[in-house]
C-alpha cells in the first residue's frame, strides 16, 4: 500500500501545472507596484495596459482608455483580440500562429444570470419535493433525522453554488472593462480577460477604439512549478 500511495503522490507532483508570465517586449515601460505599465496612443485615443496574471482559463490585464478625439467613441471589449507567435512578431520568420478574442463581459454576465436562475430553480424544486415526501413518509425517527441531515447538506451545496455564481457575476459587473460610450476627454478603466495560449511565445494584443487600433507586444515565459 505504501509504494502505491507514494506513486500517487509523485504522480500528482509531476502533474503540477507550469507557471506562465507575460513580459513586455519593449523597454519603454513604467513600473507600478510590480506591474509593467505599457502605453500607446493613436487617432486621439490613449491607452495604458498592465499584465496582472494567468489563471487556468485566461490572462488578465488592467486597461485604461482616454478619449481625446472630441467625439463620443464606443469601447467594445468583445472586439479586442491578440495574435500568437512562436518567434518575435516583427522577425523575418515570424507568422501568426493563432488568434484569440477577449471574453465579452456582457455575455459572461448573461451566462451567469442563466446559471443562477437554473440553480435557484433546482433548489426550490428540491425543497418542494422533500416537503412532499415528508408528508407521505412513514419513516421512524432515526430515518427522519438522517433524511433531515441529507437535506441540510443538499441545501448547503446549493447555497455554496449560488454564492459562487453570484460572486463571479458581481466581479464581472463591477471590475471588468465593459461596453462603454466614452465621452470626449473622459476615461474608463477595467479588467480585460482573454483566453490562454499555452504554446505561444509572443502575443500581440490589439485594442480597437474609434478610428484607433492600439497595439501591445508581450513575451510569454513558462517555468516549472518546482524550479
Amino acid at each position: 500500500m505504501k509504494p502505491t500511495l507514494l506513486l500517487i503522490a509523485l504522480s500528482a507532483a509531476a502533474c503540477a501545472a507550469p507557471v506562465y508570465r507575460l513580459e513586455p517586449v519593449t523597454d519603454a515601460v513604467r513600473w507600478v507596484q510590480g506591474a509593467a505599465v505599457l502605453a500607446d496612443s493613436s487617432a486621439g485615443i490613449s491607452a495604458t495596459i498592465s499584465y496582472l496574471g494567468h489563471t487556468p482559463d485566461g490572462i488578465t490585464f488592467d486597461v485604461r482608455l482616454v478619449n481625446g478625439t472630441g467625439e463620443v467613441v464606443r469601447v467594445e471589449p468583445s472586439l479586442i483580440w491578440y495574435y500568437t507567435y512562436t518567434t518575435e512578431p516583427d522577425s523575418t520568420d515570424s507568422g501568426v500562429r493563432g488568434t484569440r478574442w477577449a471574453l465579452d463581459p456582457e455575455e459572461q454576465i448573461l451566462q451567469l444570470d442563466r446559471a443562477l436562475q437554473r440553480e435557484e430553480a433546482a433548489r426550490t424544486t428540491t425543497v418542494l419535493l422533500d416537503a412532499t415526501l415528508d408528508l407521505a413518509s412513514t419513516d421512524n425517527g432515526i430515518e427522519r433525522t438522517n433524511r433531515l441531515l441529507e437535506r441540510q447538506e443538499t441545501a448547503r451545496r446549493f447555497d455554496a453554488g449560488i454564492s459562487d455564481l453570484a460572486t463571479r457575476r458581481d466581479a464581472w459587473s463591477r471590475f471588468a472593462l465593459r461596453r462603454t460610450d466614452l465621452d470626449p476627454d473622459a476615461s474608463v478603466d477595467g479588467i480585460l480577460h482573454v483566453p490562454v495560449a499555452p504554446d505561444a511565445r509572443y502575443l500581440r494584443l490589439y485594442l480597437p477604439v474609434g478610428d484607433a487600433t492600439l497595439r501591445f507586444d508581450f513575451r510569454q515565459t513558462k517555468t516549472s512549478s518546482w524550479r
